[in-house]
């Protein structure tokens, strides 16, 4: 059975009913505005709202439900899974963050967390956490002539300029 059909078949089988009711606790929605409001990463919202005393698929549902758009609720599904202690409790989070996901969102979400549950147990959230590291510092700003722009790990500086009398090869 692979992890697409045990998501379904888990879905049918998990009660939804309170987990939503739960989810309008006004501390748990007061508390999400104001880490929302802060410039706190998806990782680190999950994280205190878990810390706060919510359940950590409670939290991942209720701020896939309540994110400003499509990436962020990518983001706040892939930092529950990955907060998950093993597989079977990710399992079980990326269950609820696909059911909280608006309709816009729930095939991204999906896509994202069964990615995740896929590779959980060979470091999936580990190496997604290279890939976005490595993607930011791709396109990090290059120095400036007198090297006063900060660097944050490399980037590429804009290219040179070639010389339209020149032939360029491929290869250049």
């Amino acid at each position: 059975m692979n992890v697409r059909n045990f998501l379904l078949v888990a879905a049918l089988l998990l009660p939804s009913a309170g987990l939503f009711a739960e989810a309008e606790s006004p501390d748990l929605a007061d508390l999400f505005k104001q880490l929302q409001s802060s410039d706190k990463s998806a990782d680190e919202i999950i994280l205190e709202l878990v810390t706060s005393g919510a359940d950590l698929g409670l939290a991942t549902s209720y701020a896939v439900a309540n994110a400003e758009n499509i990436g962020l609720s990518i983001a706040y599904a892939q930092a529950g899974v990955c907060l998950a202690r093993d597989r079977p409790a990710a399992e079980t989070v990326a269950q609820q963050a696909i059911e909280s996901a608006g309709e816009q969102a729930k095939k991204a979400v999906e896509a994202r967390v069964v990615t995740i549950i896929n590779t959980f147990d060979q470091g999936g959230c580990e190496l997604l956490a290279d890939e976005r590291n490595n993607a930011s510092q791709a396109f990090a700003a290059s120095p400036g002539p007198a090297g006063s722009a900060a660097t944050g790990g490399g980037g590429a500086g804009e290219p040179p300029a070639v010389d339209e009398d020149q032939d360029v090869s491929v290869s250049q």
